[in-house]
């Protein structure tokens, strides 16, 4: 057992089909909840990382911060807890914050062959289809010849064949617009390679260009424009595959940990918090539970459709793929998400969706885009949602249990990372106290 800001803290490691990578580490949390008088596990899970230490990071900053508040305004109903804290580590690739802004490395220019081509060749490994290396392999050959049709073609084609099975279906359109595998490739390339409006609702036009490639995605040759539409094609497609594995390890692994937990100490509440893809991962894990397995869950910049915790988004019957976790109660106590205009992350990967599904829209990402992020918008068509605003320290919330909220955090998260401040720990601790 480890020490994390006066916290016990244990870390559980999976793999990427979700099995937990050290069965000793599971063993030692289940032996000191079952005998330490623990009341409160917080289960905290990262986003994209391109090491564990990045993971750790956060993990150490959230919890001092939740030492913090507990230390000097814990919000009332605390008195008495013994909390120990499980750290959730799982294999995820970085999708670069640095390619989601205006002048970042996604523009014209900073593209070139060999930028494109490491990108293809660092992400060998990230991917679970069947035969994909030897495909990254390929695309990388026909990094340098995307001025012909014929190689636009076979690279989109490859890009389609490296979406995790089953992303085209019907209940998964919400994210991956069926258009993706119908468009030529030469039009997919170039309206991804385009200049953007900036999203409804940012600071300043911040939002920028689809992908990062801003206004000068919209200038120099085809052959400029193809390699930037390929970039962020191929950002889109990790961003993708590392937001399904989150979904995988959640409702496979965490929640199999999860109910052992509950079945040594039942008297423990357990309270996920996830940030980025993370989000998604402890979402899945509550989706999985049984109705009241989970006390509270928090969304910091989560990485999913907006509408995922919706049971009709279209009018039409359309459910998120979260739909359950509200409707069969399977959270007893409130679930927050933060969300910001700021988090360029998260507004803009859906904006590469928009744009593969042919949307013109005005507001790009923003919460009348049907490709929305929760992380950008909130919880959208998600029935009776409150909206509050992230607040300082001593703020009375008035939550309640089995209720969304979606805290607006444009006054104190500046960006999709900007998650571990004392406001954002001091919502999830007056969250707890309510359970």
């Amino acid at each position: 057992m480890q020490d994390l800001s006066g916290f016990p803290y244990f870390e559980v490691e999976f793999d990427k089909r979700g099995k937990v990578v050290d069965r000793a580490a599971v063993d030692a949390l289940l032996r000191h909840v079952d005998g330490s008088g623990t009341t409160d596990l917080f289960v905290l899970s990262h986003g994209w990382n391109n090491d564990m230490g990045e993971a750790r990071g956060l993990y150490s900053r959230l919890v001092k911060r939740l030492r913090f508040v507990l230390d000097s305004a814990a919000p009332d109903g605390l008195a008495g807890r013994r909390f120990a804290v499980m750290g959730v580590l799982w294999p995820s690739k970085k999708f670069a914050d640095k390619d989601l802004i205006p002048g970042g490395a996604a523009s014209v220019g900073a593209v070139g062959d060999s930028a494109l081509k490491l990108e293809l060749r660092n992400l060998r490994g990230a991917f679970d289809a069947r035969g994909a290396d030897a495909r990254l392999k390929r695309a990388e050959a026909l990094a340098d010849q995307l001025e012909s049709p014929a190689a636009q073609q076979e690279f989109v084609q490859i890009m389609r064949e490296l979406l995790p099975q089953g992303a085209g279906s019907p209940e998964k359109q919400a994210e991956v617009p069926p258009k993706f595998y119908t468009r030529d490739a030469a039009t997919l390339l170039r309206d991804l390679a385009k200049p953007e409006r900036p999203l409804a609702g940012g600071k300043g036009g911040a939002a920028g260009g689809v992908g990062g490639a801003g206004r000068a995605a919209g200038l120099g040759s085809v052959f400029d424009k193809a390699r930037v539409g390929a970039r962020n094609l191929l950002n889109f497609v990790t961003y993708y595959q590392m937001k399904e594995r989150a979904g995988q390890v959640g409702s496979t692994g965490v929640d199999s940990v999860l109910r052992e937990v509950r079945g040594a100490a039942p008297q423990v509440r357990l309270h996920l918090v996830g940030h980025s893809f993370g989000g998604r991962l402890v979402t899945a894990a509550a989706n999985a539970a049984d109705p009241g397995g989970v006390a509270t869950l928090t969304l910091l910049q989560a990485a999913f459709s907006h509408h995922g915790f919706s049971s009709d988004f279209d009018g039409k019957g359309g459910k998120g793929l979260f739909c359950d976790v509200v409707a069969t109660g399977k959270v007893g106590g409130p679930v927050l998400i933060t969300h910001t205009a700021n988090d360029k992350a998260v507004g803009l990967a859906y904006a590469l969706a928009s744009r593969m599904a042919g949307q013109q829209a005005a507001g790009v990402g923003d919460r009348d885009d049907p490709f929305g992020g929760i992380g950008r918008n909130g919880a959208q068509k998600s029935g009776a949602v409150d909206t509050f605003r992230l607040s300082p320290l001593k703020t009375r919330y008035e939550f309640r249990g089995g209720s969304l909220y979606n805290l607006l955090a444009d006054d104190f998260i500046a960006d999709h990372s900007d998650v571990a401040d004392e406001e954002v720990a001091y919502a999830i601790l007056s969250s707890v106290a309510t359970t």
